[in-house]
C-alpha cells in the first residue's frame, strides 16, 4: 500500500506538487498521466524516497518513504528515464545489481533480455539508449520486487519492443505487485491498467480505478456529427466520431485511455462532475 497524505514538493521556488492525496493498492497496475513537467517523476521518486517532500507524507507499507529502510528498498525497484549506466558488461551488472533482490529471477532476466533482443554478452557502454532502456525494464520485471515504478518505459523502445513490453507486464502481474507507469505517451499502451492518475498543474485532476471509469463513462464511435457535439467529449477519426459520454445504460464498452486522457485535458470539469 502506498499513502500520499497532503503532500508537497518544490525545486528550489518551483512548486511542483501541490497537496496531492492518493492511495495505490497492492496487485494492480497504475498509469500515471500528464504533460511534461507536471510532476510524474517527482511523485516516483517520492514514492522511492529520493526525495523528501515540503510538507505531507508519503507511506508505503505504512512506512515513511524517506526512511528507506533494506525492507522498502528491497522491495521497491524504481527505474527513471535517465538512469546511469555502468560501464561493465551486462552479465557483470545482474551478477553485481541482482544481489541486491532477495527474490530476483535470473533466468527470467535473461528471458526478458532475449525477448528485447539485447545480447547478454553485450558491454552497457556500447548499447544504444532504447537497448539500455530495455535492459533496465528486464531488471526491473527480473527483481520480482513489490512495487515496481517505471518512469516513461516506452520512450525509445520500437513497435516491437513495446509489444514485448506489454507482453512482459501483462505475465508478470499478480496480487503481490504493484506497478505504476509514469507516461506521457499512451499512443502505444495497452489497456492494462486496473487504475489511472492524472496530474494537472501541481495537483491530482483525477485518480479513479477502471472498472470505475466504465462504470461512469461510456466510449463510442458514431458516424453522426449531431450525435458527437452531443457527447461530453469527441475526437474526429476516419472511422468517425470517437466519444466519450455517461454510461447510463450500464453499456459494456472498452477503455480508451488516451481518448480519455485528451478529455481531461480539455473538458476536465465534465468528465470529474460524474465522479462526485
Amino acid at each position: 500500500m502506498i499513502t500520499f497524505k497532503n503532500l508537497s514538493f518544490a525545486y528550489a521556488k518551483k512548486k511542483v506538487l501541490n497537496d496531492i492525496n492518493l492511495q495505490y493498492e497492492p496487485g494492480k497496475i497504475y498509469y500515471l498521466l500528464g504533460p511534461n513537467g507536471f510532476g510524474k517523476s517527482t511523485l516516483l521518486r517520492c514514492i522511492a524516497g529520493l526525495h523528501h517532500p515540503q510538507n505531507g507524507s508519503v507511506e508505503v507499507n505504512n512506512s515513511p518513504a524517506f526512511e528507506r529502510n533494506l525492507k522498502q528498498l528491497q522491495d521497491i525497484c524504481f527505474i527513471s528515464d535517465g538512469m546511469y549506466c555502468p560501464d561493465m558488461l551486462v552479465t557483470k551488472f545482474v551478477t553485481l545489481y541482482g544481489r541486491l533482490y532477495p527474490r530476483f529471477n535470473t533466468e527470467f532476466f535473461f528471458k526478458y533480455l532475449h525477448m528485447f533482443e539485447v545480447k547478454e554478452d553485450s558491454h552497457i557502454s556500447e548499447l544504444s539508449f532504447g537497448q539500455r532502456k530495455k535492459l533496465f525494464l528486464a531488471f526491473a520485471f527480473a527483481t520480482n520486487a513489490r512495487i515496481i515504478l517505471l518512469d516513461e518505459p516506452i520512450n525509445g523502445l520500437d513497435i516491437k519492443s513495446k509489444k514485448e513490453f506489454r507482453k512482459i507486464l501483462a505475465e508478470t502481474a499478480n496480487d503481490d505487485k504493484m506497478v505504476i507507469i509514469g507516461t506521457h505517451d499512451i499512443s502505444d499502451m495497452d489497456v492494462l491498467a486496473d487504475g489511472i492518475t492524472v496530474l494537472g498543474q501541481q495537483k491530482v485532476i483525477f485518480h479513479q480505478s477502471t472498472s470505475d471509469i466504465l462504470n461512469k463513462l461510456d466510449f463510442d464511435i458514431v458516424k453522426d456529427p449531431t450525435e458527437a457535439e452531443q457527447a461530453l467529449y469527441s475526437e474526429q477519426t476516419y472511422k468517425g466520431f470517437m466519444t466519450i459520454s455517461p454510461n447510463l445504460t450500464q453499456k459494456e464498452t472498452n477503455l480508451n485511455i488516451e481518448l480519455l486522457y485528451h478529455a481531461l485535458l480539455n473538458q476536465q470539469e465534465k468528465i470529474t462532475l460524474l465522479f462526485k
